[in-house]
């Protein structure tokens, strides 16, 4: 790992608030599991600003409110036997006093295969991140160019082309079924829309493949690691809003086995207009950024520093 590049910022004495809630926040997950290394790479600091390794936004003091938020990449030492899966959600969980934390759970040599294969996404966390924790007894590899920038630039918009018509899919199947009074479907059928649209704007904005297929953990990435999207989940504070949402996250399950299931026309009119906006403009930031890419109006391995 080149000591240049991800910059550490570990402190045994921290003076500023967010050092000290990182610091916090490390002490909660070392205390459950054996790590290697925590890197965060994105952050929304309530009143103060959002900043990540995909572009930054500085907002306003009326712009963020409530806990403050991390996307952190939980690196496990080699010896910890508990399933990724497990420890992300463990961490989630005993975080929440503290803040809103999305957590990234892989395994060095996974991380330095990605590396070796030129990956944006880790690519873009080597060189940005900041190192709130390390054992240093596994080093990370240099990042390799990869392939031909044009064929990936060309490879992601058709994989964007093909996940954003599953979503208009879904979406025409939504209101195919809204207007035969089908409502429990409709709800059903917006959610795929919301969950494939928000799977594809994390790999064309980022690079990074989830392999989730939940609504409510694509929602806390998307809203971790790119903050300045926060348009898709306007007001989420909102009675009207909460309820959307817990009526949209029911969803899957409930919205097609529970008979009980109810929305009214105005629920799901709402939802879905909130629904089709979100799927507008994340076409449009998507198709935006492949374009800037290809006039080469912005890096394919796009970073910004953590600590500006």
């Amino acid at each position: 790992m080149k000591k240049a590049k991800l910059k550490n910022i570990i402190n045994s004495n921290p003076v500023d608030a967010e050092s000290i809630q990182l610091q916090q926040i490390t002490a909660v997950i070392t205390k459950y599991f054996a790590i290697e290394k925590i890197i965060c790479f994105a952050s929304t600091i309530n009143e103060v600003k959002s900043r990540n390794c995909f572009g930054s936004e500085f907002l306003s003091a009326e712009a963020v409110a409530g806990q403050n938020s991390y996307a952190l990449l939980i690196i496990p030492s080699a010896a910890e036997s508990t399933h990724d899966i497990q420890i992300a959600q463990r961490i989630e969980v005993e975080c929440k006093p503290l803040a809103k934390v999305a957590v990234f759970v892989h395994r060095m040599d996974e991380i330095n295969n990605a590396l070796s294969n030129g990956s944006s996404f880790f690519s873009a966390i080597y060189y940005s991140g900041a190192v709130i924790h390390d054992l240093k007894q596994e080093a990370f590899v240099t990042p390799v160019k990869g392939r031909d920038i044009n064929k990936r630039v060309i490879e992601r918009e058709s994989f964007w082309n093909h996940w954003h018509n599953l979503t208009l899919n879904f979406l025409k199947g939504a209101k195919f079924y809204q207007e035969a009074g089908i409502d429990n479907l409709a709800v059903f059928s917006l959610h795929q829309a919301l969950q494939h649209c928000y799977s594809g704007v994390l790999r064309v904005l980022t690079g990074y493949r989830t392999n989730s297929n939940g609504l409510p953990r694509l929602l806390k990435l998307v809203e971790n690691v790119l903050p300045k999207q926060a348009f898709a989940t306007p007001n989420r504070n909102t009675p009207e809003e909460i309820k959307l949402s817990t009526l949209l996250l029911k969803g899957l399950g409930e919205a097609r086995y529970d008979h009980n299931f109810m929305i009214t026309k105005g629920e799901l009119d709402a939802m879905f207009i909130r629904i089709h906006h979100i799927i507008e403009e994340t076409n449009r930031i998507c198709r935006q950024r492949i374009s800037d890419i290809k006039e080469g109006k912005a890096n394919y391995l796009q970073t910004s520093n953590l600590n500006n």
